[in-house]
């Protein structure tokens, strides 16, 4: 009994302890920073920071033009008043102008979205543009992540939606004005982005063919460069076989999805030559399997239609590649070394420039209209267009194939007759 009682005693002087701790360490910090001159805080001048920014981007009569802060800021003054605007909306706290504790300004809104949106455009840290909008690092840190959360939040079901039926009947008319074929939905292909900062635990998982860490993005363009499909967090260890394995673009291919928004778009059924086929395709690099709705290059053209037909697939198959070159001109997070530890906040981040990305795109498609839903066939002159030698397409058969199978398929004969007929 006597070893009970002191077990417990014992106990609660461990409460008392666990109670007491917090007022124990300040204490003891106290103590040890006692005669140590103290460093003043800083004292920002918010409202200041404030009036600048609207002196200079965002006032009645800015002092830089549309152009200048498009070219500083990667989107339209128009789309970052729409950002502001919905913004607000949300009633954030993180994004209220409320006072402080000593009734002084706090950093304004403006300053907190800018300071996030210059961080991507750049590939810079927040601590390194805190001073230029006058507030803290942590301040900085605390607001890029705010801003990815938010974009997210009020914008990924618009702007990284998955194809509609009204959407597949606008790409397609798309497709048929620039190439002169029916049935291409879109140019899928993979893009790497070096990972700076990844644990030592997880570089072997990470490295890529050329020795550096790298974490993938595979993304499925329109002529326009909007990107439809995106999945990011592949490790760069893996190529696009493995990738498609996992990707969210093959489960809705397999599981029924596409195939019956591809129904009632009215698309499908369409002729190339004097074949129907039921499915539209992808244009994609030689790498990929022989599915029926990949086309891809042939790898040993021997006449003057296959020759043709490689030299329009290849490209046809730019639009992805400008549109990966666009993400990474625009936002130098994407394309300078990450140096950021955490996947989830990094693929956050690439999540907030792919949001950006088609918002551009629909601005350029939309002529400047901030409030419309992109329509890939708004730029589509009305003139008909022609199959000659250099445009038109091959497809597989996908009578005889299922999406998924590991067969061998081999291109209709119909089209070798139809380029020979060019």
């Amino acid at each position: 009994m006597l070893l009970i009682a002191d077990k417990l005693e014992y106990e609660e002087e461990q409460e008392e302890t666990a109670e007491e701790f917090e007022e124990n360490r300040l204490r003891r910090r106290y103590e040890h920073t006692a005669g140590r001159p103290q460093t003043p805080r800083k004292r920002f001048n918010h409202g200041q920071a404030k009036q600048n920014i609207l002196h200079d981007w965002l006032g009645p009569s800015p002092l830089y033009s549309d152009e200048e802060f498009k070219g500083k800021f990667r989107i339209s003054r128009a789309r970052f008043q729409k950002i502001l605007e919905d913004v607000k909306g949300l009633n954030k706290s993180f994004y209220s102008e409320a006072r402080n504790i000593t009734n002084q300004p706090v950093a304004s809104i403006e300053a907190r979205l800018l300071l996030a949106l210059e961080c991507l455009d750049y590939g810079v840290s927040a601590k390194s543009m805190a001073t230029h909008y006058k507030m803290s690092a942590n301040l900085a840190i605390q607001a890029c992540k705010e801003f990815d959360n938010v974009i997210g939040e009020l914008y990924e079901e618009e702007f990284l939606r998955v194809p509609t039926a009204e959407d597949l009947r606008n790409i397609s008319k798309l497709h048929e004005s620039k190439f002169g074929v029916k049935g291409l939905f879109a140019f899928l292909d993979c893009c790497h982005s070096q990972w700076h900062k990844c644990p030592k635990a997880h570089q072997g998982s990470y490295k890529g063919k050329e020795g550096k860490t790298t974490i993938v993005l595979e993304a499925a363009s329109d002529y326009n460069r909007w990107f439809w499909h995106t999945a990011y967090g592949f490790t760069g260890a893996m190529n696009d076989i493995n990738i498609l394995r996992r990707s969210p673009l093959i489960e809705r291919l397999i599981d029924g999805s596409f195939v019956q928004v591809e129904k009632q778009s009215g698309v499908v059924p369409f002729q190339i030559g004097e074949n129907e086929f039921d499915k539209c395709f992808f244009l994609t690099d030689g790498i990929y399997p022989k599915y029926s709705r990949f086309v891809k290059g042939l790898s040993a053209p021997i006449s003057h239609a296959d020759k043709s037909f490689n030299s329009w697939q290849e490209g046809a198959r730019k639009a992805i590649e400008g549109a990966f070159g666009n993400l990474e001109q625009k936002f130098k997070f994407f394309s300078s070394p990450i140096n950021l530890w955490n996947v989830d906040t990094i693929a956050k981040r690439v999540r907030t420039c792919l949001i950006l990305h088609n918002m551009t795109v629909s601005d350029r498609v939309m002529n400047g209209d901030v409030n419309a839903r992109y329509d890939p066939s708004a730029s589509v002159q009305h003139t008909a267009v022609h199959v000659n030698g250099d445009t038109g397409a091959r497809h597989n058969d996908a009578a005889h194939l299922v999406i998924g199978a590991n067969v061998e398929v081999t291109l209709a004969d119909d089209m070798v007759q139809l380029w020979k007929s060019l």
